[in-house]
């Protein structure tokens, strides 16, 4: 069914319900037994189910709730300190009013323990919760590692994409961060994750999607609490991961911090081909390419948190990270010409990265009423330093020619600094609906530079060739504004609108070429809209659309050509702009299963393409190229299920994308469609173990440039507590069955460049966790501001 037919037919079906019920108002007033008002919450539920009808909190024990949609219902009353109250009302008039409620004291526990066992995955009105805190994903040795296991992402060393919908922003607790700080976090901090599947104006509008990682909060009032973690992980290579966080909180002051470190080294081979076809004949490529990196990574945060005010309080926080690799890379190459010559060319690359970033950013936060209203003010400056040294030495055999022994540097220098702005208002009101309302303001500069020199193994000195080296600065601000609201008519419709403004001032001043490579400014608003339905206690509905912006990353602009051996380089492409994404999508839900259909259409998509290059008739650059648009349809079938001692979440979903470009060197392969398969499984079982085992299954696809192979993998862990929980013990095996392994291709002009490679990912990790001390409340709060620009940095 076309798009806007789609869309026609399921508003058709929203709104072909009564919204005319009749609705009551519920008055009354809680006190305690000596007479005083107390501060009450109010759930009311319909007769003989457990769904909410409204809920509330109300301080000074004045109750009033409007547009109580039946005529039979509970009432339960609660207060700190206090018995429940349960009431049931049967309406007889417009407004009942149920007078003085008197709830009576109960003596005060020094301590209650709740069991109850959290769903492995929850849907929620944007998407889809991960629980990650009682799974064996919480084995996993950093975030990065969560989300690749989580339901339809998938992680690459730049980002995370979401199945169906593509590149995703990273939040934390509900605040924009960087790919590299999200590395930072320890996993034994996070709680959940939120798929947010089609996001609102309150998120920044970059990106198909939002994933939102969510962290533990504590339980009580004062004291110390922290985690130790330790993890060995047996794979190629062996990699250790220690990390340690704590919270303190003494009365008005509240201290947060954090420090892993991860030190080991990574393998990944490949299997890469070039075919260069021309009339005259064939040039073929085939390479292994094999790479042993030491990594060392060390980040480190710290934060302070003070209330100045039971209603305001103030945050400060540094966050830090060391990461630094030792590469080791090593490239056989054979060249075929159409006369069966081969030429061998042998690269290896010991050279050195650095990444070393250091972000400083504070806050204010006021409750400005009762209701939860807030205002949010808070800066944050950043700075991140990349260093990327290739140390190449590249022999090559010609027969019938000398041998090249040569010996390359090609150095890379990065100096980011963002500074951001940010304002937040949420005001609520008595009847339930909502505005959001903020601005932001963020500067951004990147000062690069590449230098590349030459010289033969036995000679003493380099030669610089000016060519291949330049030097550029590169500016950018993005003042914003964005207003949401969320309403309801009744109690089964609600709905939600809002608008983004974005205005966008692009300079890159060229240093080598000594002019403007890019000079640009352009606004953009973004619009977005859902309604939601509740067709009866089982069964919901909702349609949404959102408008998006997903702009280059800054070193794709950079006209900058980096050298990876003599027949291939990479360089930036400054005339490249921004996609701009409109995404519709409709959600149908029964109990806890639900279907979500979706359509996205792209316009300037962003793709990976190739192109001759100077050495030759099988050299070739790979750049970054708009593409005139891209179409993508998804839909996916969640169905959970509970069964006593076994829990299980599984998904099926079905994914269209096809690309569109006119021009003769795009060669359409045809589309064909991806499914995907997710499945987690939990067996609990008493008193002995909890066993975890997760699978997931890509098919193969076409979406006219690239053609994938499937890709499956399987997992298995076991986890058991000791001494009164405070000490955690988790064997994983993850792709037992050694089936993770990327196959693919893809066709440019006559130009077709195929892969298959395998990671790290066939390991075996043994975690274990200590809690020390007994924190239960934790008040710090701190946001943080330019992490969406700083998402666009990359290695």
């Amino acid at each position: 069914m076309p798009p806007k037919k789609l869309a026609a037919f399921l508003l058709l079906i929203l709104c072909t319900y009564s919204i005319n019920a009749q609705e009551t108002t519920l008055r009354g007033n809680v006190k305690d037994a000596s007479g005083k008002s107390i501060s009450a919450e109010v759930v009311i539920t319909p007769v003989n189910t457990d769904s909410i009808i409204k809920t509330g909190v109300f301080e000074f024990g004045e109750i009033l709730v409007q547009k109580i949609p039946l005529r039979s219902f509970i009432v339960k009353i609660s207060s700190f300190n206090h018995a429940d109250t349960s009431i049931l009302v049967t309406v007889t008039a417009p407004e009942t009013d149920l007078g003085t409620i008197t709830l009576s004291q109960v003596r005060k526990l020094e301590s209650v323990t709740v069991k109850a066992k959290a769903p492995l995955f929850k849907k929620t009105t944007e998407g889809t919760r991960v629980n990650v805190e009682s799974t064996m994903l919480s084995a996993s040795v950093n975030a990065a590692e969560v989300l690749a296991k989580s339901p339809g992402l998938t992680v690459s060393k730049t980002g995370v994409s979401v199945f169906g919908k593509g590149d995703a922003l990273i939040y934390l607790n509900g605040k924009p961060i960087t790919y590299e700080l999200m590395m930072s976090i320890p996993v034994n901090r996070i709680k959940s994750v939120d798929i947010i599947t089609n996001p609102s104006a309150k998120y920044e509008s970059k990106g198909m999607a939002v994933i939102n990682i969510l962290t533990k909060k504590g339980n009580g009032p004062e004291g110390f609490m922290g985690e130790l973690t330790q993890s060995s992980t047996f794979a190629r290579h062996y990699i250790n991961d220690a990390s340690f966080n704590f919270n303190f909180k003494k009365k008005k002051f509240s201290l947060t911090g954090d420090y892993s470190s991860e030190q080991g080294t990574d393998w990944l081979k490949g299997n890469l081909g070039k075919k260069f076809s021309y009339s005259f004949g064939d040039y073929i490529t085939k390479t292994v390419h094999e790479e042993n990196t030491y990594n060392a990574m060390n980040s480190y945060r710290l934060g302070v948190n003070y209330e100045v005010s039971p209603k305001s309080d103030i945050s400060v926080q540094y966050d830090g990270i060391y990461n630094e690799y030792d590469l080791g890379v090593d490239m056989n190459n054979n060249l075929t010409d159409p006369t069966d010559t081969i030429t061998h060319i042998g690269v290896f690359n010991n050279g050195f990265t650095g990444n070393y970033n250091h972000s400083l950013n504070a806050n204010y936060n006021l409750t400005l009423d009762s209701l939860g209203s807030t205002l949010f003010i808070g800066v944050q400056y950043s700075r991140f330093h990349n260093l990327l040294y290739d140390q190449i030495r590249e022999r090559i055999t010609r027969p019938g020619s000398p041998d090249s022994d040569n010996m390359r540097v090609n150095d890379g220098d990065n100096l980011f600094k963002l500074f951001t702005a940010q304002a937040d208002l949420v005001k609520i009101y008595k009847n339930g609906s909502k505005i959001e309302a903020g601005m932001r303001m963020s500067e951004i500069t990147n000062e690069g530079s590449v230098v590349f020199k030459s010289k033969t193994a036995n000679a003493s000195e380099y030669t610089v060739y000016p060519a291949l080296s330049n030097s550029s600065l590169y500016t950018e601000k993005v003042p914003a504004a964005y207003i949401q609201y969320y309403g309801s008519l009744n109690e089964k419709l609600s709905y939600a609108a809002g608008l983004r403004t974005e205005v966008s001032r692009v300079t890159a001043f060229s240093r080598a070429l000594g002019k403007m490579v890019v000079d640009t400014t352009y606004p953009n608003l973004f619009p977005n809209a859902r309604i939601n339905y509740n067709i009866s206690g089982n069964w919901s509905a909702s349609l949404s659309y959102s408008g998006r912006i997903n702009r280059p990353v800054y070193q794709t602009l950079d006209p900058f050509v980096w050298y990876l051996d003599n027949y291939t380089s990479i360089q930036g492409n400054p005339k490249l702009i921004p996609e701009l994404i409109n995404s519709f999508e409709g959600v149908f839900s029964f109990k806890k299963y639900s279907l979500k259909l979706g359509y996205s259409h792209i316009k300037n998509t962003m793709q990976s393409v190739s192109s001759p290059g100077p050495g030759g008739n099988n050299s070739a650059i790979y750049t970054t190229a708009n593409l005139q648009k891209r179409e993508m349809y998804n839909a996916t079938l969640e169905v959970p299920f509970e069964l006593k001692i076994w829990s299980s979440y599984n998904t099926v979903s079905l994914s269209l994308d096809k690309i569109f470009d006119n021009r003769p060197d795009f060669v359409n392969m045809g589309v064909t469609p991806q499914f995907y398969l997710y499945s987690y499984n939990q067996i609990k079982v008493p008193k002995v173990f909890d066993l975890d085992l997760s699978g997931q299954y890509f098919s193969a696809k076409k979406n006219g440039l690239f053609d994938l192979k499937h890709l499956y993998s399987f997992s298995w862990g076991i986890s058991k507590m000791f001494f009164d929980k405070k000490l955690s013990v988790r064997v994983m095996m993850d792709d037992f069955l050694r089936t993770r392994r990327l196959i693919g291709e893809n066709t440019l002009g006559h130009i077709t460049s195929s892969f298959d490679s395998r990671t790290n990912s066939h390991l075996l990790r043994i975690t274990l966790k200590y809690k020390i001390g007994g924190l239960k409340t934790v008040t710090y709060k701190n946001k943080t501001l330019n992490d969406d620009e700083f998402n666009r940095i990359r290695q």
